[in-house]
């Protein structure tokens, strides 16, 4: 662009002064004539101040004349013998204090053995409820036999009344309150006057012995008066056998008591 250019141009931008003092003026003022734009005072930035060097080299131990540094690697190694776990091999590891022969003392022997026999003299095996044994065996059977059980048929079976084992229960039960009684009248200065002796408890195959006795004396009774009546030959055969067979049973009964 060459000088009379500019100042035409120059020119052309100042003709809106023409104008001023109109508003006309006052609005190209704002458009054309705002050379003087405000200026903004921005604050500085801040800055740390970067660190000096230290003038002094670094003393361990709280800055204290011949300390140690703690810094130091002060471990030591020694060989210790630690369980190696999966790893197989190995065995048990020997020293040499583990092949010196050692004696017992007394008092530590004594001791054992007193331990020992405490434990035996004081043991007391558990409690155990006998299942399966003879007595519960014989209990069972009297309770068919006497109590209506239904381990035979009913024709087979006595009339349903008191077991043996019941009567036996009960006698223990008399005598432990007769003794009882007893006892107590001795501390009151009493002297009591003796109980008649109750009969003997008879065992239940000296029971079934009596029984089969009278069923047979009760037999012989009606097959004398079977023939005083003149019955066949048939009926008093069956009744025999009937005594027969009874006979037997009472035999080997007898052996058994």
């Amino acid at each position: 662009m060459s000088r009379g250019s500019h100042s035409d141009s120059e020119e052309k931008m100042d003709n809106w002064k023409q104008f001023q003092g109109t508003d006309l003026g006052s609005l190209m003022g704002s458009i054309y004539g705002n050379e003087n734009k405000p200026k903004i005072n921005y604050p500085k930035p801040k800055s740390k101040a970067k660190a000096s060097p230290p003038s002094a080299p670094f003393l361990p131990g709280g800055a204290k004349a011949g300390a140690s540094d703690p810094r130091k690697a002060t471990k030591v190694d020694k060989k210790v013998n630690v369980p190696t776990v999966g790893r197989g091999g190995g065995g048990r590891t020997y020293s040499k204090v583990d092949f010196i022969p050692h004696r017992r003392s007394e008092s530590s022997s004594k001791a054992e053995i007193d331990d020992i026999n405490m434990r035996q003299q004081h043991f007391r095996p558990a409690h155990v409820k006998a299942v399966s044994t003879d007595a519960e065996k014989e209990k069972y059977s009297q309770i068919c036999t006497y109590k209506g059980g239904k381990g035979l048929p009913a024709e087979m079976t006595h009339p349903q009344g008191e077991a043996p084992f019941e009567r036996a229960q009960k006698k223990q039960e008399a005598d432990r309150m007769r003794q009882a009684r007893e006892k107590h009248a001795l501390k009151r200065g009493h002297v009591p006057t003796p109980a008649p002796r109750a009969a003997p408890v008879l065992s239940h195959q000296e029971n079934l012995a009596t029984q089969i006795s009278a069923e047979i004396q009760e037999r012989c009774d009606y097959l004398d008066e079977m023939t005083a009546m003149g019955a066949t030959a048939a009926e008093m055969a069956t009744v025999r056998g009937e005594i027969t067979k009874r006979v037997a049973e009472l035999k080997v009964i007898e052996k058994g008591i």
